[in-house]
């Protein structure tokens, strides 16, 4: 009896090995090791991008940053809903980790067989943003105003098992970017303590399945100083906003003099239109009383902002 309990145990052993290297529906015909998913990830065609930003608008990972990944087979819209029914879990379900060099994925994801089987994935950043079992078409914002919490990434991958195995992730932009640079014209001699508040949208709803953003709503989001400063301008700030239409005052600069503080409001004098990936920079003078607008320039979020300005 002890003989063939020694025996049992490992083929046990083995088989729960197998049902838990991959969260799914159901038990792949097959787990090899050549059915395990590899894992690359960018923001869209920039090598290596994310977290750090070694100069304007160009970002890197860094090691111990991570992704959640989920994936199912069929139809786009036959995608799990486990916030309906918890029997109803991902395919794959995972949390990839990039340590410098490639991504390590936990636990493994597998490709299941089948001629012509169309897979799915869908992956987002940050990693513990929302879980994978609440509901990833409702999933309420409110931005902080700090850029680097506010930044939200999407990627979705759709196809048949590449040859190779490879899953390459390129993420987008949820959200969108917006920027203002200042130049105080020939009244200021000296100007330090500059802020600027703005009166910009800072609530909304995010569908991951579809890629939108609605029902914005909330207002107020202090600008940050940007971390990558042009000399060209004597102050440069950044921050993130939800998708949405905006008219009226939308700036509050304060900053010192040697006579003391000042305040002043900027109105924009046209619709400015926010959108999911996109950059809005504003170029402004600041004049005794009032402040100018010398340019508005809306570029994709990935792209440098450069060139010449495009005057309203």
């Amino acid at each position: 009896m002890k003989y063939r309990k020694y025996i049992i145990m490992p083929m046990l052993l083995a088989l729960l090995s197998v049902a838990t290297s991959c969260e799914q529906e159901e038990l792949p015909p097959v787990v090899t090791e050549g059915d395990v998913v590899e894992v690359t990830a960018t923001i869209g065609d920039a090598p290596d991008t994310r977290v750090s930003q070694p100069e304007d608008n160009i970002y890197k990972f860094e090691a111990n940053d991570r992704i959640h990944i989920v994936g199912w087979t069929g139809d786009w819209e036959d995608y799990n809903k486990p916030w309906e029914d918890a029997a109803d879990t991902w395919w794959n379900d995972a949390v990839s980790t990039y340590n410098g060099y490639k991504w390590k994925t936990e636990p493994y994801m597998c490709w299941q067989n089948g001629d012509g089987l169309q897979h799915h994935f869908l992956a987002w950043w940050p990693e513990n943003f929302v879980k994978s079992d609440q509901n990833l078409t409702d999933i309420d914002i409110t931005l902080t105003g700090d850029y680097n919490k506010d930044d939200i990434l999407v990627a979705k991958w759709n196809g048949t098992r590449p040859d190779d195995n490879t899953l390459k992730l390129e993420f987008e932009h949820l959200l969108s970017r917006f920027d203002v640079h200042l130049i105080f014209r020939s009244e200021y001699t000296e100007v330090s303590n500059i802020s600027i508040e703005t009166n910009l949208r800072n609530q909304a709803v995010c569908d991951f399945l579809a890629g939108t953003v609605s029902s914005p709503s909330g207002e107020g989001i202090m600008m940050q100083k940007s971390p990558t400063p042009d000399e060209s301008y004597d102050w440069s700030g950044t921050c993130i906003t939800v998708p949405h239409e905006f008219y009226g005052d939308l700036l509050t600069l304060n900053f010192t003099t040697p006579d003391g503080d000042k305040t002043i409001t900027y109105e924009h004098p046209n619709d400015l239109i926010f959108k999911s990936g996109e950059r809005t920079t504003l170029y402004l003078y600041v004049g005794k009383d009032v402040v100018v607008l010398g340019g508005v320039k809306v570029t994709p979020w990935n792209t440098k902002n450069n060139g010449d300005l495009e005057a309203e």
